[in-house]
């Protein structure tokens, strides 16, 4: 079994709905703040491969949550544009 508690952690959407549940999860399961990151889209690019690279030096441990989502705005906006994808005639 892993060592969870030597750690260091790398948590993707760590600061999403999920990801901030996990993070309390690991802060109450004894894990030290310093322990884990949490990066920001900003500071690093999940879809590149070299800003993973770089960013996963020193890290015992990924857990992965990040995905493309913006909250109850963004999801609407996806859902009407599948629906009027959807709704649209085929060309010919």
């Amino acid at each position: 079994m892993y060592n969870l508690k030597d750690a260091k952690i790398f948590l993707t959407g760590g600061h999403g709905f999920l990801g901030q549940h996990v993070y309390n999860a690991l802060l109450e399961f004894g894990k030290k703040e310093s322990d884990i990151y949490r990066p920001r889209s900003k500071e690093v690019d999940l879809r590149k491969l070299q800003d993973n690279l770089t960013a996963l030096k020193g890290y015992d441990l990924v857990i992965h949550l990040a995905a493309n989502f913006g909250g109850l705005k963004y999801n609407i906006e996806q859902i009407t544009i599948v629906a009027n994808t959807k709704n649209r005639a085929p060309s010919p």
